[in-house]
């Protein structure tokens, strides 16, 4: 190929990708939301959960352009650092570290399992 075939390529490359129309979309801003993490269930991309520390988890059924939030709790203490991910079935999980009531420690990973795509 010459060089003017790859410049077109990656103008209507560049254009396309331009005009997409996708936006950002603020998911929150309460309890100082950060370290992000977000799937969404592969057979329905429009279930979107998201965790952010220290103990926030979010839900859209829209393909995020609207979400809901809550707080997560664990007997085993919830502090930070969410990762979620989603099995083949559309469960959830949430991991987090632990910082239990009885002593000042972070001493496990935690795993949650949604069942109801993140609502509980």
């Amino acid at each position: 190929m010459h060089l003017k075939s790859y410049k077109l390529l990656l103008a209507i490359f560049c254009s396309f990708y331009l005009n997409t129309g996708a936006q950002n979309v603020m998911i929150s801003n309460q309890n100082n939301p950060c370290e992000p993490s977000i799937m969404f269930d592969p057979k329905n991309p429009n279930i979107m959960v998201a965790g952010s520390i220290l103990n926030n988890v979010h839900k859209s059924v829209d393909g995020g352009l609207t979400w809901s939030s809550s707080i997560l709790s664990s007997s085993f203490g919830v502090w930070g650092d969410p990762v979620i991910d989603v099995d083949t079935s559309g469960n959830f999980y949430y991991f987090h570290l632990s910082n239990p009531s009885a002593g000042n420690w972070i001493d496990r990973i935690v795993c949650q399992k949604s069942v109801n795509n993140g609502t509980t």
